[in-house]
């Protein structure tokens, strides 16, 4: 019997226009009602994914920022943050990278370079909240504790940022594509799929019992830790390669209609 769901949000629960599934709160409902847990995990940041809920997050777990911020239901937030002296050589990188912006993800706020371009500062707003720009050298000086650096790469980062990053960062620190035109970097061993074992280990919840969703490869790391791992159709042959299962499109909804399939809900 399932016991745990976690899923990915965007290309996998939000369709291509970053919306939740209509029948969502219906399904999460009746989840709850069987004793089935729910997590978010995302590369988004808490602020963004608590204010996408609404009123349902007060009682969903949320894995945030890849997993560098896990918030239990009613508990403090268990936070990983980077050093400052990481964030400083990252900041010095970015700034010889041509296109390359950082966003500084912090506990309180999220922070990026003034000077980003208009394209950048379109992409930032649609994963990030409570962002404020600032002077790019100010940027060494936030003394908010930072739990990601999410990098904003224009020309992909599989074949510019991230093979930098990963020379320089690579056996410090964790490194994700998440993106067409994001990266991400932060403490080593912060991952969805660490996440989602502690969650096992905490609620004493086996692989078999456990269903994944992803698209991207910040969600690989979850599939080793359910038996029940599906890679969306709109993913990579190389995503979906490495998972046990293809559920259909995140535009074609199909996060909700697979637990409903698996779990016999009538909910379509």
């Amino acid at each position: 019997m399932i016991k745990l769901i976690a899923t990915d949000m965007d290309g996998t629960l939000l369709n291509d226009k970053k919306q939740l599934p209509a029948e969502f709160p219906e399904v999460l409902k009746e989840l709850w009602k069987i004793g089935i847990t729910f997590a978010i995990a995302s590369g988004r940041s808490k602020p963004a994914l608590i204010e996408l809920f609404g009123e349902l997050a007060e009682d969903l777990i949320f894995i945030c920022d890849n997993g560098a911020c896990v918030q239990m239901p009613h508990k403090e937030p268990v936070l990983k943050c980077l050093p400052v002296s990481a964030v400083n050589k990252a900041l010095d990188l970015c700034k010889t990278l041509d296109d390359v912006v950082p966003v500084l993800c912090g506990v309180k706020n999220i922070y990026y370079p003034v000077s980003a371009k208009e394209q950048f500062q379109k992409e930032i707003t649609n994963f990030y909240v409570n962002f404020l720009s600032v002077p790019y050298e100010e940027l060494y000086n936030i003394s908010d504790d930072i739990i990601k650096i999410a990098i904003c790469d224009l020309h992909n980062p599989s074949n510019n940022s991230y093979p930098v990053f990963l020379s320089l960062f690579g056996d410090e620190y964790e490194l994700a594509i998440s993106g067409a035109m994001w990266m991400d970097m932060m403490c080593k061993d912060v991952s969805k799929g660490n996440a989602v074992h502690t969650l096992q280990k905490e609620l004493n919840i086996t692989s078999e019992e456990t269903m994944v969703f992803g698209d991207y490869g910040n969600d690989v790391s979850m599939f080793p830790y359910a038996y029940y791992s599906y890679a969306m159709d709109n993913a990579s042959d190389e995503i979906k390669n490495q998972a046990n299962f293809i559920a259909p499109s995140n535009n074609e909804n199909g996060v909700m209609k697979i637990i409903c399939k698996i779990l016999n809900l009538n909910c379509f």
